[in-house]
């Protein structure tokens, strides 16, 4: 599920229905989100697991490369 913050811009009622969905399922659901502080968003917040994402150095980039790693 992509953008979940942006449930937020004029729905009702989607993100209760999310966290429902979320804690009845029985496979993993991927929320994907930029603000983790929203403060309509805690109800989704606290039912997850929450995993962080950095931006790879270019270092990594390019120890990662297909090119890299064959030339």
């Amino acid at each position: 599920m992509d953008e979940v913050d942006s449930m937020t811009a004029g729905d009702r009622g989607g993100v209760a229905d999310l966290v429902v969905c979320i804690e009845i399922s029985k496979i993993p659901i991927f929320c994907i989100l930029n603000d983790l502080h929203g403060e309509k968003l805690k109800s989704i917040v606290n039912c997850c697991l929450m995993l962080k994402f950095n931006k790879p150095k270019k270092q990594q980039q390019i120890s990662y490369s297909p090119c890299h790693t064959r030339c």
